[in-house]
């Protein structure tokens, strides 16, 4: 995951993770992999990966800590 970018320095920090669920209103609810979800469809498998990357502004930014720690959540489905 941080070799598919082309910024040094991003981090995969806890590595990434998968995991079974089932599609929630705001989310994906964690389940049994051979579950039956409320869709009638069986769980799909996600993938869970954080990234981090320290960032130094060029100018002060009003409410902005400079240096700091741009931070990203990504789930995607797998299958």
């Amino acid at each position: 995951m941080v070799n598919s970018t082309g910024l040094s320095g991003v981090t995969a920090s806890p590595a990434p993770s998968e995991f079974c669920g089932c599609p929630a209103a705001n989310a994906i609810a964690a389940s049994a992999c051979a579950q039956t979800c409320a869709s009638e469809a069986a769980a799909g498998t996600y993938v869970r990966i954080n990234a981090s990357l320290a960032h130094q502004t060029i100018l002060a930014y009003p409410g902005m800590v400079s240096p700091t720690t741009l931070t990203v959540l990504a789930i995607v489905r797998v299958n």
